[in-house]
């Protein structure tokens, strides 16, 4: 302890009776003078947010630039503008200036701090967001080396340095932020303690004289701490993943975007569920129960909740981030409605065409006795516009049959309206309209018609014969092949041409018990064929 007094006194007397000569590392606009860094040496003390107190070191005319100040005892003093609580235009403010000068620092000194800053609140000052970078670029320079010393300076107020509730409320504030900037680095800095990297202490400075005292400190421990001077340049051009990230998204923009997330997230599920009960039911051919009205409320109570509850960003830093989940909620909405909407104008269309197909089925079936009727009226021209009368009306009952439906699943906010949908299905029911006589079901009814129409005038003809003696023989024909099994694989066919039949049958239960049993423990046949003879005698 003694020979580290007289080291602190006589770096103290050296103070007061040196020049210091500067050089400018980085100048204002933010422009690194790469020759300048030759000149520092390796016991390097980081001023940051120097006050006036601090002008008989460096100068009184601060430019807001990082300059080196060469000491006659070999000590480099750099001063620096530390990280504007706010987002600042020039690279320096918004904290890679203060990060990069305290990368080769021994001992950093952090000025500015307030006593009302201890009771209201500093995290989010200036001094918060410098210590915030400070730790950014030290997370990628741990080499297990000795501790670095952070020495904060109260400008007014009581004594903190033999206040141990203060000392002990801005430690647990920088191991808090320690905390989040290891968070950001992800594995790089995983398990590493504050106190494992540096030693935050806090200094009264509301003098010159506690310059001269704190900065005597400093720099009789700055030496043994220090590294190269090549890091601040690398540390300011090229910088590290950790310091990107923290000075890219600072402190309030990240919980800023934490809160956009959260209320994305949340909605998306929210999204997710609707939309995938809604398929679901369209999968099986049914539409939703008045769709339109349950899409246009599912679609402006998500924007609007969203909106709600990220009101508190939209003016700041995240606020183009908010904008843009915003738009992905919106997409999403937009594709899944769109979506479900399209497939249901489909089902829709189809049961249209499905309604105009039986209609005109239903006017086939009368369309003999209208024929029979207009034949004794001898009017054929009453019955063709009967018959076009009756097509007509059949494609005005679909149409508004489609129109009552796709009416119920109209979205307006979206614009997913049905005006476009009926002028195309009005083409489709004509379409189908003018080939219904070529439909497999036409033609089915058609052949139908016929073969009723055949056994009617057979029937008539029989009775007109009387009841004439007759013989009519028929061949029937039943093979049945039994392969190997157990009885699991059966099947019949048949064929009859007039009074003749063949049926073939096939099981595979040759091996199976109950048949071995049947034949007296025998296995039966492959194959058996039974002739039948069949004699239709009518007197």
């Amino acid at each position: 302890m003694t020979g580290r007094f007289l080291a602190s006194a006589l770096l103290l007397l050296l103070l007061r009776n040196s020049e210091a000569s500067s050089t400018t590392l980085i100048d204002a606009s933010g422009t690194l003078q790469k020759p300048a860094l030759n000149s520092i040496s390796n016991g390097i003390v980081t001023v940051i947010n120097p006050t006036s107190s601090f002008s008989s070191l460096l100068g009184d005319d601060q430019k807001g630039e990082v300059v080196a100040h060469l000491q006659d005892n070999g000590v480099t003093l750099i001063s620096t503008p530390g990280a504007n609580s706010m987002q600042q235009s020039t690279k320096l403010l918004n904290g890679w200036g203060c990060a990069a000068a305290s990368s080769p620092a021994g001992v950093i000194v952090l000025d500015g701090l307030e006593t009302t800053d201890l009771e209201l609140g500093w995290r989010d000052s200036r001094i918060g967001r410098s210590l915030e970078c400070i730790f950014g670029a030290a997370v990628d320079q741990m080499n297990g080396g000795e501790k670095r010393v952070i020495l904060v300076g109260v400008n007014a107020g009581v004594d903190v340095s033999e206040s141990l509730k203060s000392q002990q409320e801005f430690l647990r504030g920088a191991e808090m932020i320690w905390g989040e900037v290891m968070a950001t680095g992800g594995d790089e800095g995983e398990g590493v303690a504050l106190e494992d990297v540096f030693e935050v202490r806090l200094v009264s400075i509301q003098s010159a004289s506690d310059v001269q005292e704190v900065m005597a400190s400093a720099m009789a421990e700055a030496p043994s701490r220090s590294s190269s001077s090549s890091i601040l340049g690398e540390s300011y051009t090229k910088g590290s993943p950790t310091l990107n990230s923290v000075i890219t998204f600072p402190h309030e923009m990240v919980e800023s975007l934490l809160i956009c997330d959260d209320a994305h997230a949340r909605h998306s599920r929210t999204i997710r569920a609707k939309l995938s009960s809604w398929k679901h039911r369209i999968s099986r051919n049914f539409c939703i129960d008045k769709f339109g009205a349950q899409a246009t409320s599912l679609y402006n109570s998500i924007l609007q909740n969203y909106d709600q509850e990220t009101v508190s960003v939209s003016g700041g830093h995240a606020a183009e981030y908010r904008l843009s989940q915003r738009a992905k909620l919106q997409t999403k909405l937009q594709n899944g409605i769109e979506s479900l909407f399209t497939k249901q104008i489909a089902i829709c269309e189809t049961n249209a065409v499905k309604r105009l197909q039986r209609t005109l089925l239903n006017q086939r079936k009368k369309g003999d006795s209208t024929k029979a009727n207009a034949a004794a009226a001898q009017d054929a021209n009453a019955a063709a516009s009967a018959i076009y009368d009756d097509n007509a009306a059949a494609v005005r009952s679909a149409a508004f049959a489609f129109d009552t439906s796709a009416s119920d699943l109209e979205v307006p906010p979206l614009n997913l309206l049905k005006t476009s949908y009926s002028a195309n299905l009005s083409a489709k029911l004509h379409d189908a309209l003018n080939k219904f006589d070529d439909s497999p079901a036409a033609k089915l009814q058609d052949l139908m018609r016929v073969s009723k129409t055949a056994n009617r005038e057979a029937k008539i003809k029989k009775q007109q014969q009387g009841n004439e003696p007759s013989l009519e023989v028929g061949l029937g024909l039943t093979a049945m092949f039994r392969p190997d099994g157990y009885g699991n694989l059966q099947g019949f066919a048949g064929y009859s041409m007039g009074p003749h039949t063949l049926t073939v049958g096939c099981q595979n239960d040759a091996d199976s018990p109950e048949t071995i049993s049947q034949f007296g423990g025998v296995r039966p046949p492959f194959l058996r064929v039974q002739p039948k003879l069949n004699l239709d005698v009518e007197l």
